[in-house]
């Protein structure tokens, strides 16, 4: 992403993704980084703190050590925290700001000798302050897998009903809580058994479990990493996408075929042609989160009467979960994004409502709230998807 914006703000970092990604895992995170910094990750870009807490620390680096390195005070200070919690962490995982990083810290070797001395599982999760929340969270997944997961897993032969993982579910991009327990509860009546929820109204022992399931559905870009391990770890087959309108069907259609080992769509969102816009305004342009976006897309075109639908992706990790022959793009900053709508008229756009300063002034704004880019100021009216 850009490193620098005039008008919208940035969407939340690599270290909030972390600190989201491992809230509700039983863990202790670090955030190497100066004193202050901790309210971003725990109000700011977060809304589980008022109802439930978290090992979530701050190192409060100082000039002096930032300048000439002082780690025995950075871990004797992760010893003490660590060995005065009850109940005690189930692991500690390490994170970082730009300074740190630029330092050349070595938070591998800090999580060797911290492992050695707590006797608990410590591992770091590379970040520097200066990627998005999708590269923080799919990283801090991922290397959650790697760590604590077992290397293998013996499971009920039966596929009826077929077990699923949810991957990327955080409140990042699924602020209100509405959507866990009511996304649960659809899964449900469609037949599905869920096995772990990663991780938004979870825990630790749950997310032990991921092993036993089938198949997993990845919400989020942030759940693809974790997908793709849990791959290499248990041959489990991942499809992407929210089952929303009639994406539902098709999505439940190839869990079940991903369930027996048949080919299956990774993202059925993907398969929406280009199509041609064959009446005025009945394009409309999503900017957002790929995986979010697409299935929107999908859903505004096949139930919702718009002719076509073009993703703008502002996010790190995407690549993959676009289609540039449906007219998606990735974008890197504000300027592209009015360079792109410079000389539309009359179009339809589904964003954050801080994007609208950059817009058409005449532009039909459809809003969805996010808590990764606007943080709680439209917290009334963050969206309930399912």
């Amino acid at each position: 992403m850009k490193e620098a914006y005039r008008i919208i703000p940035v969407y939340a970092g690599d270290v909030s993704g972390v600190a989201s990604a491992l809230y509700e895992l039983g863990g202790m995170v670090v955030m190497h980084d100066p004193s202050g910094c901790n309210s971003t990750y725990n109000t700011h870009d977060e809304v589980r703190w008022y109802r439930k807490e978290s090992y979530i620390f701050i190192s409060g680096l100082n000039t002096r050590d930032a300048v000439l390195g002082n780690d025995d005070k950075f871990m004797e200070d992760i010893v003490a925290a660590a060995t005065g919690l009850s109940p005690a962490p189930k692991f500690i995982a390490l994170c970082n700001s730009p300074i740190p990083f630029l330092n050349g810290t070595d938070f591998r070797g800090i999580a060797r000798l911290l492992e050695k001395r707590l006797q608990i599982p410590v591992f770091y999760v590379k970040t520097n302050g200066m990627h998005d929340y999708v590269d923080g969270a799919g990283r801090a997944f991922a290397c959650f897998a790697n760590r604590m997961l077992p290397r293998s897993c013996e499971k009920v032969a039966s596929l009826d009903p077929v077990r699923i993982n949810l991957l990327g579910m955080t409140p990042l991009d699924f602020a209100d809580y509405q959507n866990v327990e009511n996304l649960k509860k659809q899964l449900e009546r469609a037949g599905f058994t869920l096995v772990a929820n990663w991780s938004y109204g979870s825990s630790f022992d749950e997310v032990m479990t991921s092993g036993q399931a089938d198949v997993n559905l990845v919400l989020s870009a942030t759940g693809l990493p974790l997908a793709q391990k849990l791959r290499e770890l248990y041959g489990q087959p991942y499809v992407m996408g929210l089952p929303l309108g009639s994406l539902a069907k098709v999505l439940y259609e190839n869990i079940k075929k991903a369930a027996r080992g048949e080919e299956y769509c990774v993202n059925p969102a993907l398969e929406l042609l280009s199509g041609e816009d064959r009446e005025e305004g009945k394009t409309l342009y999503l900017i957002g989160e790929a995986v979010l976006a697409k299935s929107l897309a999908y859903h505004y075109v096949k139930d919702l009467g718009f002719h076509r639908a073009v993703v703008l992706c502002p996010l790190e990790g995407s690549k993959e979960l676009i289609s540039p022959e449906a007219g998606d793009l990735l974008t890197e900053g504000e300027e592209e994004l009015e360079e792109f709508f410079k000389d539309k008229k009359n179009v339809s756009i589904l964003c954050d409502p801080l994007y609208r300063p950059i817009l058409p002034s005449g532009a039909k704004i459809y809003e969805y709230p996010s808590l990764s880019f606007s943080g709680r100021i439209f917290g009334e009216h963050f969206p309930v998807f399912f």
